[in-house]
């Protein structure tokens, strides 16, 4: 069992700045976070480690996005993305998820289960201001569906 709410507001980043992967945040708390902000307030709060920003915090919104399908054309891929907005800690100002060179890492979550896949960001003006993500949750699923003996992180001592 994870701890509960009041069990994670005083949470320290890891002084190795490395967060070892255990886990993945369940479907459900996307819906429903278990991690309290700075402000008192329910959050599923997020870090990743990309190669044009480095080290960056965030929170995931909540906001889904699912691929269409046009079966007349025989297009037909799902996809499930999720919005993460970068939020600095330090300075209590808003600030970057990723930029451009980004993609790919994981994002973990400040207990170190893994929350998705660093897919991408948008912006405005040619400013990311937007980061998304696919939830692991269904990364693994799709995966076990199509190799049920995977496992894609190993628990490392």
């Amino acid at each position: 069992m994870f701890p509960q709410v009041s069990d994670r507001v005083n949470w320290r980043y890891p002084e190795d700045g490395l967060l070892q992967a255990r886990g993945v945040v369940p479907e459900a708390e996307f819906r429903d976070p278990q991690d309290l902000d700075m402000h008192n307030v329910r959050s599923l709060l997020c870090v990743k480690h990309g190669r044009s920003t480095l080290g960056t915090f965030g929170r995931v919104n909540g906001l889904e996005s699912k691929t269409r399908h046009y079966d007349e054309n025989g297009v037909h891929q799902d996809a499930i993305e999720i919005v993460v907005a970068g939020y600095d800690v330090r300075s209590r100002q808003y600030r970057n998820f990723s930029d451009a060179g980004d993609s790919g890492p994981i994002v973990l979550g400040r207990d170190g289960r893994i929350i998705g896949l660093l897919t991408g960001g948008a912006g405005p003006t040619g400013k990311i201001d937007l980061s998304y993500i696919t939830p692991y949750w269904w990364i693994e699923k799709e995966l076990k569906d199509k190799f049920p003996e995977c496992f894609l992180y190993d628990i490392v001592e």
